[in-house]
């Protein structure tokens, strides 16, 4: 009996139901379902079943819609309410302090896939800034709220290096912005369980492509060192696949080694050049081809144990459709740290905050249109994923 038919079959329920509600998705469509008291007297919504978004959000996954869908955190509609159905829509956050107003415009515009539209290292830190703010909006109400502070925390303490080329071939990584910080003071101060996160840039004449690297805290004195590339590794025409045989969807790929190896690893990120000599015709394509990540790959592949290889950490996701690294790098990375119904909930906190940003009908309609998809698509995850764990 599922859980839904077990709370019907019960009398003494069935008199303490919550309202009837109609959920007005952020993308214009609608369910239906009923309401109920969250906690710190919050409202949520429980669709009658999987159906429109949350269908869409089965297909890849077909196991799941068999399932009672998890918990949607609503508030009352505004404006006139049609008949006598009550109307709600989800409660999300739509801004965020600290951030200004064209650094949001810019990431609502690449986030909804605008055609040659990419965002500046500047609005690369203001993303961090609205992640941050969802996680602390969510915190209190997710599924792993130690998980959310973490990560939270991260962000707030992140730091970012370019990698830069060097006459010799190489590339130089330096702090951005002049920036003093030595990520490997940075990661002997973790505590386990804590997260090192570093924006990484690599720069190859006009083009730029971000990257991503994230060192957690182990028991026994031991770090899971990750680098992110939004592209995945190896799947585009970027040569990497062919100059190291690596070949996967998953955004992270990492391994992990003892805090002393570690260490000198982020130490090297500090006014370092890292360098692959003798490189074949096929993987100095790869090095200097910044979808590619090998520079990245090269500099973790130096440090901890001999032998040991490189090998996918995460979940796997699709790979970036444009010019969007800046966004969805970070985003990889947040889905590697907390679990899927908490990042699906932040996700669609970030989004819908980029689809409210001032003047925004500069954005275009088409473009907010696009957003409002994405925030559905998000939210619709988190309560097919609240299923999955309840």
């Amino acid at each position: 009996m599922s859980a839904r038919e077990s709370r019907a079959s019960s009398p003494q329920a069935d008199a303490f139901l919550p309202p009837r509600a109609v959920l007005r998705w952020p993308n214009g469509e609608a369910s239906s379902g009923r309401l109920e008291a969250g906690p710190s007297d919050t409202l949520r919504f429980l669709a009658d079943g999987v159906s429109g978004p949350l269908e869409s959000r089965c297909e890849q996954r077909p196991a799941r819609s068999g399932l009672d869908p998890g918990p949607i955190p609503v508030n009352l509609a505004q404006g006139p309410s049609p008949g006598e159905e009550l109307y709600v829509e989800p409660a999300l956050m739509q801004t965020v302090s600290r951030v200004e107003p064209d650094l949001l415009q810019m990431l609502a515009r690449t986030a909804a896939g605008t055609p040659a539209a990419g965002v500046s290292a500047s609005a690369e830190a203001a993303l961090s800034r609205v992640m941050e703010g969802a996680l602390r909006h969510i915190e209190a109400n997710c599924t792993d709220p130690a998980a959310v502070r973490r990560a939270r925390e991260s962000l707030a303490k992140s730091i970012a290096v370019e990698l830069v080329p060097t006459p010799s071939g190489g590339y130089l990584s330096r702090a951005a912005d002049g920036d003093p910080v030595d990520p490997g003071d940075r990661l002997s101060r973790l505590k386990e369980g804590e997260h090192l996160l570093v924006r990484v840039s690599q720069e190859v004449g006009d083009e730029a492509h971000a990257l991503a690297i994230s060192a957690t805290r182990l028991p026994g004195r031991q770090v899971q060192l990750s680098i992110f590339n939004s592209h995945g590794w190896g799947h585009l025409s970027d040569g990497l696949g062919l100059a190291v045989g690596l070949t996967t969807r998953h955004p992270a790929i990492g391994k992990v080694m003892q805090l002393e190896d570690a260490g000198r690893a982020m130490g090297f990120l500090n006014n370092r050049v890292v360098n692959f000599s003798d490189r074949t015709e096929q993987e100095d394509g790869a090095w200097r081809a910044p979808g590619a990540g090998l520079p990245l790959w090269v500099w973790l592949q130096t440090f901890g144990p001999d032998g040991v290889d490189l090998e996918p950490t995460g979940p796997q996701m699709t790979p970036q459709k444009s010019a969007d690294c800046g966004i969805e790098v970070q985003f990889a990375w947040l889905a590697s740290v907390l679990p899927e119904a908490d990042y699906k909930l932040a996700k669609a906190h970030v989004l819908n905050t980029l689809a409210h940003a001032p003047a925004s009908d500069d954005v275009g309609e088409g473009a907010l249109q696009r957003l409002r998809e994405r925030v559905t698509s998000s939210l619709s995850g988190h309560a097919m994923a609240t299923a999955t764990a309840s």
